[in-house]
Order: structure tokens, then sequence, then C-alpha cells
């Protein structure tokens, strides 16, 4: 495939898509995600005038090529994956989950990571929990943004093996100093 580099000034998003994917690989790779969603609507949309009218569906402006993928319903929603983690919070330890959803990330392309996350959070640090509450004598200790992001950290080691960070994935990477603060803390 090949691609004429646009002016960054006509669209920024279309020219960076073009100069960061092209040089390294096909837009056939969906670990290239905005280039993977991009060739999709290429495909599958006629009569587009220009890459900003390709992002827009029944008149709504879309952010980024895989939000305009998922309105034109091009795109699986992610309940199997939804489904699967709710009845592995019944059956599996928080480890396992972390496990389960990394394993998701990386293998089948969901289309919100975050939703995902958000309603699977809790489940994924119950461990971490107990282990806070114990070292502090204290169940009153809740679920929190601290023992989420070590959580997140957990999941972030098991996607290093694929190459990737949870950037990747269009979230937020773990805070590891923050982690550091709550060991420290902790160990007080």
């Amino acid at each position: 495939m090949s691609a004429e580099v646009s002016d960054p000034s006509n669209d920024q998003l279309l020219f960076d898509i073009v100069t960061t994917n092209t040089i390294h690989g096909p837009c056939g790779n969906p670990r290239q995600i905005e280039c993977f969603y991009l060739r999709l609507l290429l495909v599958n949309v006629t009569s587009r005038l220009s890459y900003q009218d390709i992002r827009k569906v029944n008149g709504q402006q879309y952010p980024t090529y895989k939000d305009a993928g998922l309105a034109l319903g091009f795109l699986e929603d992610d309940n199997q994956w939804d489904c699967m983690l709710t009845e592995a919070a019944l059956n599996c330890t928080a480890i396992q989950i972390r496990l389960i959803y990394a394993i998701v990330l990386t293998t089948c392309f969901p289309a919100r990571e975050m939703t995902l996350w958000d309603n699977h959070k809790d489940s994924t640090t119950d461990d971490i929990l107990y282990r806070h509450r114990t070292r502090f004598n204290n169940l009153t200790i809740t679920f929190s943004d601290y023992v989420h992001n070590e959580a997140m950290i957990a999941i972030e080691i098991c996607i290093v093996i694929a190459n990737l960070s949870l950037s990747h994935f269009g979230m937020h990477s773990p805070n590891r100093s923050a982690s550091t603060l709550m060991n420290i803390e902790m160990n007080r």
C-alpha cells in the first residue's frame, strides 16, 4: 500500500498516521490502530471527499477513525469480553483476571479498552486491596486510584511480552512513582 503524504496544516491526524505507519509496514496490521481503522473505512465507505469526511457519520464528526468505524457498525462491540471478565470475577483470582485482561488487550483488539477496565478494575485488584488492608490492619480501606494503579502496573508487565504498553491502547500508563510512594507509606 502506498500513501501520499498530506499537508499537516490540512489534516494533522492523517499526516501523523501516514508518516508514522507507512514507513514501518502495511496498514493491515491491527496493532497500527489508527492506520488499520483508516484502511477499514477507505475500503468500506464510498463517496467521501476528504479524510475528515471519512470520520463523519450521520452528520457527527468523530475524533478518530476507530470511533467512526464503531459508529458505522464495522467493529464488534466488547460484549463478549465484558461477559468473559464478569464470569472470570466469579471464578478466578485477581491475578488470573489481570492476565485475562492483558490477553484480551494484546490479542483480541477490543473496541473500548478503557470501558472494559472501568467495568472490571475492582475485580482485578481484590488481592491488592486485601494486601493493603492486612498491612495496615484496617478493614475500612476501599478501592482507590492507588490500588487500581498497582493492578495497571501488573497488567502492563504482562503486555510487555508483546512489546506494547497500556498507552498503545489509549489508556493511561500507570504511575510507578505513586506505587512506590504507597509501598513506602505502607512500610512505615
